[in-house]
């Protein structure tokens, strides 16, 4: 591939996703807004879906307003955009393996490296901690959701491996 290639994001469940954080933000304000008795848990609940969807719909905006692709792909690697947990380029020659899998009716592609340390240490926080999570549960911390582009998943696979097939040498 003498070309990069930009393949858009698909923002349709970041939509769906905003929308829901705007319903539960306003049930958290109105159950506040209601007299409560000493014991209630009502304040609780109130301020914890303020506070969780309310996080949920800033990043869902922050995502929405990301005009960046999904994925960039050239002769280097891949630059992954598709969450918020971003390592940067993903170079073919530390790529191991490319797999596909639908997990929980979600289909992904799974990017394997020799030494996933090298990127992990370019994220902290609750990214570096969803990423170990991944991880553990899928054998690597790079998952591309194919929510998350506007390509079919099974083609973007095959790009994907027939891509690293020739640039990992």
């Amino acid at each position: 591939m003498a070309t990069t290639l930009h393949i858009p994001q698909k923002k349709t469940k970041l939509w769906i996703s905003l929308l829901g954080a705007i319903c539960f933000v306003s049930m958290g304000f109105f159950i506040l807004s209601k007299p409560q008795s000493k014991d209630s848990w009502a304040p609780i609940i109130g301020w914890a879906s303020i506070l969780f969807f309310g996080l949920t719909g800033v990043l869902s905006i922050k995502k929405l307003l990301d005009t960046r692709p999904a994925l960039i792909i050239n002769d280097k690697g891949i630059w992954d955009n598709t969450t918020f947990m971003q390592v940067g380029l993903i170079s073919w020659h530390s790529i191991t393996k490319i797999t596909h899998q639908k997990v929980v009716n979600n289909h992904f592609i799974f990017i394997h490296t020799k030494d996933p340390e090298v990127y992990l240490n370019k994220v902290s926080g609750i990214s570096l901690r969803i990423l170990r999570k991944n991880q553990q549960g899928f054998g690597t911390p790079f998952t591309i959701n194919g929510n998350g582009v506007r390509y079919n998943i099974t083609q973007l696979h095959q790009l994907l491996e027939s891509e690293w097939e020739k640039h990992r040498k």
